[in-house]
């Protein structure tokens, strides 16, 4: 198996698809990899359903002849996301920085993946995966990760890494035994850069262009939130991106207002989205420009939980908004 020490090929179902990832074992809280409270979703319940909530988002089907168009996934984590748009035919762009999802990011794309014989030539997309946080410059970024949820990693100041750090600097290293530490937060330092530069380099590897973005899915925590839309200004004016499925945690420091306003700017119109849930915090429907500050205090007053958001538009409103009209 690709998958790496301390973690199993976990077979996944979503949307009726077979896949599979690689999950940590509940041994690995001990050691480097820690835990995650997306593995333990996964292994109790066999699927992750805020991913097909996103898939729900892309197109019906295909036109004859032409090719699926590509999914971008920034916060990528383990790949419950990434291996689904890929299951369903879309070439993919995963974005992780952090290196122990990395880790098993990468053994579940090196995974030899079932081929289902209901529809026998639906192949997998590529996924090309960016090792990179999202910053508004290009260089080197600190990060920290909650060794009991990986989930919770978050770019960090230098002086807070320097009260306590662990230095990850290659995925081998990290493996290894001198890569381990009974501290609660694991240190990283990891290349940064802007999601557009990111977005050009990878499409291209995927033998794509830009405007073939179809969709975005930003699932990170605050101190990357603003700069992720910030760096984004030809994604966001590519007529072809059409659907933005985001995390919204205003208590969360990064998560504000701007979001909205950068998405709205660009033609986008924002929707609270509860998953399909009847317990969700906001009403499914659409919210304008005058009432972001107060879905943002209300959102912040839900505390950690926060929301998904999906920011929508036509592809005749991403042409009115580049030709400025």
């Amino acid at each position: 198996s690709s998958c790496p020490e301390e973690s199993f090929a976990a077979p996944v179902q979503s949307m009726g698809w077979d896949y599979h990832l690689c999950i940590r074992r509940l041994e690995a809280k001990d050691t480097w990899l820690g835990a995650s409270l997306v593995d333990k979703r996964l292994l109790n319940h066999g699927h992750w359903p805020e991913c097909a909530v996103v898939a729900s988002l892309l197109p019906l089907q295909h036109q004859e002849g032409s090719s699926p168009c590509v999914v971008l996934d920034v916060g990528a984590n383990i790949g419950a996301c990434s291996l689904l748009f890929s299951r369903l035919g879309h070439p993919v762009i995963a974005v992780e920085p952090e290196p122990s999802n990395l880790l098993l990011l990468r053994g579940a794309v090196a995974l030899p993946q079932r081929q289902q014989h209901r529809d026998a030539l639906q192949s997998f997309g590529s996924i090309s995966i960016a090792a990179v946080a999202v910053s508004e410059e290009q260089g080197q970024i600190s990060m920290g990760r909650d060794r009991s949820n990986a989930g919770h990693s978050d770019v960090v100041r230098d002086s807070e890494r320097a009260r306590k750090e662990q230095t990850t600097p290659t995925a081998a290293s990290a493996a290894s035994e001198s890569a381990l530490a009974s501290g609660p937060v694991v240190y990283s330092r990891v290349p940064a850069a802007p999601l557009d530069d990111i977005a050009l380099e990878h499409v291209k590897k995927l033998g794509r262009h830009l405007d073939d973005i179809c969709l975005m899915k930003v699932d990170v925590e605050g101190a990357s939130a603003l700069p992720a839309f910030r760096s984004a200004k030809r994604l966001l004016a590519s007529p072809r991106l059409q659907a933005v499925s985001f995390e919204y945690v205003p208590s969360d420091p990064g998560h504000t207002s701007e979001l909205l306003h950068i998405l709205s700017a660009n033609g986008f119109r924002i929707f609270g989205n509860n998953g399909g849930s009847s317990f969700g915090p906001l009403e499914e429907r659409e919210y304008r420009a005058s009432e972001f500050e107060s879905l943002t205090e209300r959102l912040r007053q839900e505390g950690p939980l926060g929301t998904t958001l999906v920011a929508w538009r036509s592809a005749a409103e991403a042409k009115r908004e580049r030709n400025g009209n």
